[in-house]
């Protein structure tokens, strides 16, 4: 693909925004995963927990980066079969030796093609926030989940954070952070962006002192989220785990791994559920095999032992969403008890 001028991407990318609802695709969105490398071990991520036995749903998938060529092959059919694409699962994105290329790249897609990110912003600069202006992302998902330094180091331990000039931070870790995702705010161009409060048995108490904090500081295209823990399949314990029917096969979309390999699970932690790899097939045919339609019609019926600890799947009932200008109730948050 060859990038075109940047007022002609900028016209192609508004046309996108209506073409995106007049057309159908067969996939609804690819979640890629450009590497399941993390420098943090969240409380509520199994990647916490990778290598570690957990009540027989282990997480010791192999780690890498995905192969460029192999990224650029996902991304050109995306183009044609997708709504949009999702760069997260289990990484850090911006971990990958060649983002700042994989972002580069997106700037000849098909305006029509929504992608979104999520990253812990550790390793965020100004060059890569930059950049994620320049190819008009659509939506960053920023994950911070807690108000207070000593919470933070509770639920997000791990690596140190780079300041925006790259430089690694010595002091504290979430101060860090936290001026990154101010500075993020202040930018009257910056893509409209969530941010997200993953509430766990120990940051609940700091979900409301959360929202009070970013709300005055949102455009009116940002939000703040908070969202209910999740399972991934019996890899992640708390309390604030609830049963929640499997809303897969009805989400439409498909995850693919480091390695190409495609699930149709967007927890799918390990890829218990691989139907295929994207190095002999394509996404649509993948989407459309007789592999994909076995295993819907098993999951259905409760056939799936690798489902079996998968307790919540996608439990996104819990969720709260608040916009720049509202009102903040103490009320609201008891939805997360």
């Amino acid at each position: 693909m060859t990038p075109l001028p940047s007022p002609l991407r900028a016209m192609r990318h508004v046309l996108g925004l209506g073409l995106r609802r007049l057309r159908r695709k067969p996939i609804r969105w690819v979640q890629v995963e450009l590497t399941n490398h993390c420098n943090y071990r969240c409380r509520f991520c199994p990647q916490s927990r990778w290598r570690q036995q957990a009540s027989g749903a282990p997480y010791n998938r192999a780690k890498g980066y995905m192969d460029f060529d192999l990224y650029r092959r996902i991304i050109d059919e995306a183009n044609q079969v997708a709504l949009g694409v999702n760069f997260s699962f289990f990484g850090e994105p911006m971990m990958h030796p060649r983002f700042l290329d994989c972002m580069e790249y997106l700037n000849g897609r098909n305006p029509a093609l929504r992608v979104v990110m999520n990253t812990n912003l550790s390793l965020a600069t100004q060059e890569i926030f930059t950049k994620l202006i320049e190819i008009r992302l659509d939506n960053l998902r920023l994950s911070i989940d807690a108000a207070t330094p000593e919470t933070y180091e509770t639920v997000r331990p791990g690596g140190r954070p780079v300041d925006l000039a790259g430089r690694e931070v010595d002091g504290n870790r979430f101060e860090a952070v936290c001026r990154k995702a101010e500075w993020w705010f202040s930018l009257c161009e910056h893509t409209p962006t969530r941010h997200v409060f993953t509430v766990n048995s120990c940051n609940r108490h700091e979900v409301k002192a959360f929202v009070e904090r970013w709300l005055p500081l949102l455009g009116e295209n940002d939000a703040v989220l908070t969202k209910s823990v999740l399972s991934y399949g019996g890899k992640v314990f708390d309390d604030l785990v609830r049963p929640n029917p499997c809303n897969v096969w009805d989400a439409g979309g498909l995850t693919v791994d480091w390695a190409g390999n495609v699930s149709p699970c967007n927890l799918d932690t390990n890829m218990d559920l691989a139907i295929g790899n994207v190095e002999q097939s394509t996404l649509k045919t993948l989407r459309e095999s007789p592999r994909y339609r076995e295993l819907r019609r098993a999951s259905n019926k409760g056939d799936i032992a690798a489902c079996w600890a998968c307790v919540d799947a996608n439990d996104w009932r819990r969720n709260l969403v608040f916009r720049r200008g509202d009102c903040v109730s103490e009320d609201a948050f008891y939805i997360h008890d």
